[in-house]
This record gives structure tokens, C-alpha cells and sequence, in this order.
């Protein structure tokens, strides 16, 4: 049960009761307030609901064999080996396993070097002190642009 579209049907039909309108008066202003459904389109809805949840389970299915896997292929603390299948570190199945989503664009910001250059000589200015301040800037030139009017 969708508790919104339960309270919106109920607005359409005191709204509908208060003109006495029949039962088939109130069927059409639900119609018209496009809160009905074909048995079809309930029918493909309810089946769109439950291949996504079966994809919801694979992707949590697949992240927890994915956080096993990784789990497993650790480097040994005194040599550049995986424990797992004794490779070269980082082993084959390590590099083979896609990064979880954002985690790639944290590791390139974190081994460029000038991505950090530029992070550290970034003003302490907060950006909302510096939009205000453009505002005003920009209010002042439109000011005198208007002789004065804005």
C-alpha cells in the first residue's frame, strides 16, 4: 500500500462526495485525478517491483563475495607476495576486481601530486562568502549600468 496514493484518492473522493456525486462519479474523478490503474498496468508494476528487488539482492550478493574476495588477497606484512595465491603484489585477482563506485577518482586524487598543490593554496574563504560577495559585485555593476534604478 502507497500511503500518498491512498491519502491523494482520499482527497479526490471527499472532494467528489461533497457535489453528491454516484459511485460512478467518483470512479470518473479518480480517473481524471489519473489515481486508477488497469489491471495490466498494476500487473507490469508489480512485476517491475520484484525484478528490482531481485537485482537489489544479486548487487548485494556480488558486493559480499567481492568484500570475501578482497578480504582474502592481503599482501603477506614482510614480503610484496598476496597470501591468497602467493602472486606478486597487487595480485592478478586483486586488480581484476572493478573498485566500488567513487573510489576511483579518490585514489587518482590522491596520488596527483598537483591535485594536492592546488588543494593546499585554495583561499579559506568559504564559497558561500564568495558567492555573496560576487553577488554584491555584480549587483553594484548592475546598479550602474541601470543609472542607479535596481
Amino acid at each position: 500500500m502507497n500511503a500518498r496514493r491512498v491519502k491523494a484518492a482520499e482527497g479526490v473522493i471527499f472532494a467528489s462526495q461533497k457535489t453528491r456525486q454516484t459511485a460512478a462519479g467518483l470512479a470518473m474523478s479518480l480517473e481524471a485525478a489519473c489515481l486508477l490503474q488497469s489491471p495490466e498496468t498494476a500487473a507490469e508494476q508489480l512485476k517491475q517491483l520484484r525484478e528490482l528487488d531481485a537485482l537489489r539482492l544479486r548487487v548485494s550478493v556480488l558486493e559480499s563475495e567481492r568484500a570475501a574476495l578482497l578480504a582474502a588477497h592481503t599482501p603477506f606484512p614482510d614480503s610484496p607476495h598476496c597470501q591468497a595465491d602467493g602472486e606478486r603484489w597487487p595480485c592478478p585477482t586483486r586488480v581484476a576486481l572493478p573498485a566500488p563506485a567513487g573510489a576511483l577518482a579518490e585514489d587518482r586524487h590522491q596520488c596527483d601530486e598537483l591535485d594536492h598543490q592546488l588543494e593546499h593554496l585554495a583561499d579559506d574563504v568559504p564559497a558561500d562568502a564568495r558567492r555573496t560577495e560576487s553577488v554584491a559585485k555584480l549587483r553594484g555593476l548592475l546598479a550602474r549600468q541601470s543609472g542607479g534604478a535596481a
